[in-house]
């Protein structure tokens, strides 16, 4: 059975034969012998290559009407597959309307938005981030989207009266989503079962290297062995994923990335 965050704690303060704590919160010493455990599980995922999932997720709003299309990607996702929007026609509609809204390439996507009359009443001119002026149609829901960076994701049109921007509730993504942490007594890390005794192994020789400034030979043993087991188990955790279109972003977390990505 996994076992808690406050569980891996318990057992690495024991055997550094530190005071007993009943939460991670405790002590000086649990807060920094669970933020090692942090640290090791974000190492893992990285030096094991561990799966990413692939998951429904939305983006995140700016609410700022001079950018009235564009919405950032959040940090945990490492690729974005498809989005859908909720193509609702006027504010009093209750029924869903999902429609996807098709991805273009970066010059594509430019391309088709420059060629727009910007001197049109349902044209907006939206000044990108770089400083790259884009011509937004706001009288229709998304058709088109891209990301020119990674960051952030930019939509081809609104319609302005339903809303001043895009709307968050309307955004449905799926993409592969990285691994995460919950800082919590009760949270279970995010990893392989089979790899939790590295997790713990790993883990507790840093604590005794970096809490009690001690070399301990068990815990230095015990990680070396368990580093070379998941090495030569890495076949078991990975899967063949569906390929998605990167847009830039690096792919190993800091700390997802930031990955689309």
């Amino acid at each position: 059975m996994a076992r808690t965050l406050l569980d891996l704690t318990q057992s690495i303060m024991d055997d550094m034969g530190s005071d007993s704590v009943n939460s991670i919160s405790d002590s000086l010493e649990s807060q920094r012998v669970a933020n090692i455990i942090k640290r090791t599980f974000f190492d893992l995922a990285v030096e094991m290559d561990l799966p990413t999932a692939e998951e429904l997720f939305t983006l995140i709003a700016l609410a700022d009407t001079t950018m009235p299309t564009h919405m950032q990607i959040p940090n945990n996702v490492y690729e974005l597959g498809w989005i859908k929007y909720d193509q609702k026609t006027d504010a009093v509609d209750t029924r869903i309307r999902y429609g996807e809204v098709f991805y273009l390439d970066p010059e594509d996507f430019f391309t088709r938005v420059s060629t727009r009359n910007s001197d049109d009443s349902n044209q907006q001119i939206v000044e990108d981030p770089t400083n790259i002026k884009l011509i937004i149609q706001t009288d229709q829901n998304p058709t088109f989207w891209t990301s020119f960076d990674g960051e952030f994701v930019v939509f081809d049109s609104f319609d302005n009266t339903i809303s001043s921007t895009i709307e968050v509730s309307k955004v449905v993504c799926h993409g592969r989503v990285g691994k995460t942490w919950t800082h919590t007594d009760t949270s279970v890390p995010d990893i392989p079962e089979h790899l939790e005794p590295s997790l713990l192994a790993i883990a507790e020789e840093r604590s005794f290297a970096w809490v009690k400034q001690q070399e301990n030979s068990v815990a230095t043993d015990n990680a070396r062995r368990f580093r070379i087991h998941g090495k030569s188990d890495k076949d078991r955790i990975l899967r063949k994923v569906t390929p998605y279109p990167n847009f830039g972003r690096p792919s190993r977390p800091q700390g997802r990335p930031r990955s689309t990505k």
